[in-house]
């Protein structure tokens, strides 16, 4: 009988550590999408603080009621940039999770985790700025630093010992691998107006994790407008394209222990509108304001859907006086 229990309840939780991914972007970079590269011996300090909130879920494109009850997360993105030359900025960028839970259905079980994620080096060079078009280029590598297989306790009352499940792929901190990240945007000026057309693409290379995981590459394509009004106040309004690619695993590591959710309930494809308000004071300091709201949505099986992502960001820009730069 103790026995029998015992797998009920094991069953019953690999049942809730199933659950795979979605919820938000597999994008790890949070900050504003319209900066091209800095000015020559600039400094910049920038801080996002992104939240992140769904109750939907959806099997495809219907909507799924049994799956869990919510999925939250509160990340802060930071990046610390340099002018290299005038068309070159390097920047080091990290993310740290402050709290990331996940709920199961009718707030029964669930399991949250925090920590620090990835570490990114990022330069951008900027290929071209002539007759008020500008390009700009970048080439980055993320580093994961935080942990991918990171596993919950649990006590099982009939034979009073602890027994580890490894957590979903959602709730780890970092996806464990390498990844090589390629980003072009373009800006076009209209001339005797404060119009600006840009736009900008993105891919996302994952790379293998130790643990004989490789999560989907991310594709996205921004389309976007906006007018700035007394030099001071910028609206921006984005439409914006995301892909990612079904996960893939090692299937001689998976032969001898299959992992605990499902690799097929990966990949998909959404179209987000994406309002953004940026304020500038005295070209030293800006903050801007941003949210997405997704108006499509197409995901392999059963996923965490996209519904209600918040972003705020805090940018400060200076240099060094020549004084200070000769001690």
């Amino acid at each position: 009988m103790r026995a029998i229990l015992t797998i009920i309840l094991l069953f019953f939780i690999t049942k809730l550590y199933s659950q795979c991914c979605g919820a938000g972007s597999a994008n790890p970079i949070a900050s504003d999408l319209s900066q091209s590269v800095l000015q020559y011996q600039q400094f910049e300090i920038n801080s996002n603080f992104q939240y992140v909130y769904s109750s939907r879920f959806l099997n495809y494109t219907k909507p799924d009621t049994l799956f869990l009850s919510n999925y939250q997360s509160n990340y802060l993105y930071s990046r610390f940039s340099y002018g290299l030359t005038k068309v070159l900025t390097f920047s080091v960028e990290f993310g740290y999770w402050l709290k990331k839970s996940q709920r199961g259905k009718n707030n029964t079980d669930g399991h949250s985790s925090s920590g620090i994620s990835d570490i990114i080096l990022f330069p951008k060079l900027n290929i071209y700025n002539k007759n008020n078009l500008e390009i700009t280029s970048g080439f980055g590598l993320k580093i994961p630093v935080g942990s991918h297989h990171d596993s919950t306790r649990y006590y099982e009352p009939f034979s009073g010992e602890y027994f580890y499940l490894i957590k979903p792929p959602v709730m780890q901190n970092s996806n464990g691998s390498n990844d090589f990240i390629f980003n072009l945007l373009m800006v076009k000026k209209l001339k005797k107006s404060n119009w600006r057309l840009l736009s900008s693409m993105m891919y996302l290379h994952k790379g293998w994790n130790p643990s004989g995981e490789k999560f989907g590459d991310l594709f996205t394509f921004s389309i976007f407008g906006g007018k700035t009004f007394n030099y001071k106040l910028t609206v921006l309004t984005y439409l914006k394209y995301e892909w990612v690619d079904k996960m893939s695993y090692n299937k001689d590591i998976f032969s001898v222990a299959f992992p605990n959710y499902d690799p097929d309930a990966t990949g998909s494809h959404k179209v987000f509108i994406i309002p953004q308000v940026n304020y500038a004071f005295k070209e030293i300091f800006s903050f801007y304001l941003s949210s997405e709201i997704p108006v499509y949505q197409y995901v392999n099986k059963t996923q965490i859907a996209s519904q209600f992502m918040f972003n705020a960001g805090i940018s400060y820009r200076f240099k060094l006086k020549k004084s200070d730069i000769k001690e």
